[in-house]
């Protein structure tokens, strides 16, 4: 049954926007009819480093305008973009007033430590709040952050042999043999694209392990994590703007760009997609969007959490949360997109959740479209169903959540 059309909704939060990945979130009060966006995380647009990929690679990468790892110019137009769009999904759903800067405490934006995601957040609101003085709040190195890198605390709990255990549970018949083979069709268009070819180069013939690490989680190595970084370079290549023959040395079309998009969630499955892990780092953020939702929790009717792709993914697991975006591989993180939870309330008060993931089409992004992204309702399985409004109560999500994050 939908809601009434006049319905209002809050952003709480999450991540996606370009490179690094950001946080959204927002919460409204109860109200006759009324609708709120609870949790959305965003992905900012960072360089990347080429870190493994230049011994394989045969020409050399093309020229940024920052270093590794920074927000282009670029990038802050496309966050830009999205705070102008986001502002009116807000004003048409009732959520905020057109023309009107909130009132204050109304939005609330955190941001990682990381200064890409500080400025992706801060790009967001000037340009969805011209005018309106509304700060970021960040940390001020990883190690303080337990809510966007509770790994990179010292204090964190975490068995990463346990984690590593449960990756190597996961692959597939024949081990990372049996992976490789699964994915030959991608190795071998990443090592075209490349220039890597024999005798001198051997791309498919690369070692690839799945790294244990005492307390942190595992990550894959050799030509799954060669395949990760060259493909998100790519991308990158083509969302800033770059000539053709400059994106991938003139020999990646978007379409070969989103098939070795592939090697993305292949690293995601084995160091973020992991039980052990999600609970960890996924689970700060979890609770915070779960708390923002109900009734006690923060006050804000937008919260937007800047932080980065690893964040959604681990939100994600940890709700067993999946999304499929055109342009993009099943379960990718593309920069500009949000993971979100929207609150909404029926006329006799009843409240439910809905998750939904919203991002730009590849095309779209690289050439600054001003048509709204793609948002897609998302099953939160054990509470409800994309295409069924009631069908996820708030208590029951909130109870949902505790029992993923208190989960052994």
């Amino acid at each position: 049954m939908a809601l009434p059309p006049d319905a209002s909704w809050r952003p709480s939060r999450f991540t996606a926007w370009g490179k690094p990945r950001e946080p959204c979130c927002a919460r409204k009060n109860a109200s006759t009819g009324a609708r709120r966006h609870a949790d959305a995380a965003w992905r900012t647009f960072p360089h990347r480093e080429h870190a493994g990929v230049e011994r394989l690679q045969r020409s050399p990468w093309p020229t940024w305008p920052v270093s590794p790892g920074r927000l282009t110019p670029r990038g802050a137009q496309g966050a830009a973009l999205l705070g102008r769009q986001d502002r009116s999904y807000f004003n048409k759903t009732g959520v905020l007033s057109p023309q009107v800067c909130p009132t204050p405490g109304a939005v609330v934006a955190l941001a990682s430590s990381a200064p890409r995601a500080i400025d992706t957040a801060k790009a967001w609101v000037d340009a969805a709040f011209p005018g309106c003085g509304i700060a970021v709040a960040h940390p001020h190195s990883d190690r303080e952050d337990a809510l966007f890198h509770p790994l990179s605390n010292p204090k964190a709990d975490f068995d990463g042999h346990a984690a590593w255990l449960e990756a190597m549970r996961a692959l597939p018949q024949g081990g990372m043999a049996g992976l490789k083979a699964r994915h030959s069709a991608e190795i071998r268009l990443l090592a075209a694209v490349l220039g890597c070819s024999l005798p001198d180069c051997d791309l498919a013939g690369e070692l690839a392990s799945v790294l244990e690490k005492p307390h942190d989680r595992p990550n894959l190595t050799g030509v799954f994590e060669i395949g990760t970084t060259a493909s998100q370079n790519l991308l990158l290549e083509y969302l800033e703007g770059m000539s053709m023959s400059e994106v991938g040395w003139g020999r990646a079309s978007e379409r070969t760009i989103e098939r070795l998009l592939a090697f993305h969630p292949i690293e995601f499955r084995y160091s973020n997609r992991l039980a052990s892990v999600a609970r960890i780092a996924g689970g700060p953020l979890a609770t915070l969007m779960a708390n923002t939702l109900s009734s006690t929790g923060a006050n804000g009717t937008i919260t937007l959490l800047a932080g980065h792709d690893t964040n959604i993914a681990d939100v994600a697991s940890l709700l067993a949360l999946h999304w499929k975006i055109p342009s993009y591989p099943r379960d990718e993180v593309p920069p500009a997109s949000a993971l979100g939870f929207e609150l909404w309330a029926d006329a006799e008060g009843h409240r439910f959740v809905r998750a939904f993931f919203r991002s730009p089409t590849m095309r779209g992004l690289r050439n600054l479209d001003a048509t709204p992204p793609r948002r897609r309702y998302l099953d939160i399985p054990g509470c409800g169903r994309a295409g069924h409004v009631r069908s996820c109560t708030a208590e029951h999500f909130l109870e949902l959540v505790r029992q993923a994050v208190d989960r052994p």
